[in-house]
């Protein structure tokens, strides 16, 4: 086995690299086996990267009652949720004049790192009210906005980020939200007021997404999968090896005789 060793060192090193792999592969499939609370990385990517996604968006607030009558394409989905979020405003005299604010967050663009049962929703719902009084003299304000949209699609929180107050069968001062990709050409907010929303970014501490046992179960069974193929390969190097070794002693005895 030593002569096979020094006359083969490209296979060795492939075979300690197999090696490596599966020992590795090994840790993790025993880390999903026994590990009750995974965090779902996917699920936190996706929101963060939705927050980036809303930040770059061109919001449009205009006091235009034909946009109430549209409904969200969410009405499909099984289950849907809401979220809460902190959104600084800029301070103007058109956002002071209202009172709430409704409408929708455009999700052109933006696609989930994860494979979904559903196909993704053209748009979130979001809502809030504009706290009063407003000083004049400042140029942003935060709130506490109301994200509504497919469960799969939203994160979930160990604890609300914040408290949102909306009252939807107050109609009063109610002006609608519309929204649209900064690349999208065409006329857009001809009737009302440019506003810029700015998300904040969330603490990972209070995202509450976890692998399910079906996830985790899954993930597990491909790991598994694939170490042992990763034995099947480490098999096949070592009985090569034992089979060359044996020709090389047969051959080496017989060179001696001669």
């Amino acid at each position: 086995m030593f002569s096979f060793i020094k006359t083969r060192p490209p296979l060795v090193v492939f075979f300690l690299c197999v090696f490596t792999l599966t020992v590795t592969i090994l840790y993790f499939a025993f880390y999903i086996k026994n590990t009750e609370v995974i965090p779902d990385s996917d699920r936190r990517h996706d929101w963060f990267q939705l927050l980036r996604h809303f930040n770059d968006l061109e919001t449009c607030i205009e006091l235009n009652r034909q946009i109430i009558d549209k409904k969200p394409d969410t009405d499909s989905f099984v289950e849907t949720t809401k979220i809460y979020t902190l959104v600084s405003i800029n301070n103007t005299e058109f956002i002071r004049s209202v009172a709430r604010i409704r409408g929708f967050l455009n999700l052109d663009g933006w696609y989930s790192n994860c494979p979904k049962n559903n196909p993704k929703p053209s748009s979130f719902q979001i809502y809030f009210e504009v706290p009063k009084p407003l000083n004049d003299s400042i140029t942003k304000f935060d709130v506490c906005v109301t994200i509504e949209g497919p469960a799969e699609y939203l994160p979930i929180f160990s604890e609300p980020n914040c408290n949102a107050e909306y009252n939807d069968n107050n109609l009063q001062s109610l002006a609608f939200l519309s929204s649209k990709r900064r690349l999208q050409s065409g006329e857009f907010c001809k009737e009302g007021a440019l506003v810029k929303l700015d998300f904040h970014p969330q603490v990972k501490d209070n995202l509450a997404d976890y692998l399910s046992d079906n996830q985790k179960q899954l993930i597990y069974f491909h790991l598994m999968c694939t170490i042992y193929v990763l034995l099947s390969i480490l098999m096949i190097i070592v009985v090569y090896g034992i089979l060359q070794s044996d020709y090389l002693m047969q051959k080496w005895v017989t060179t001696q005789k001669r």
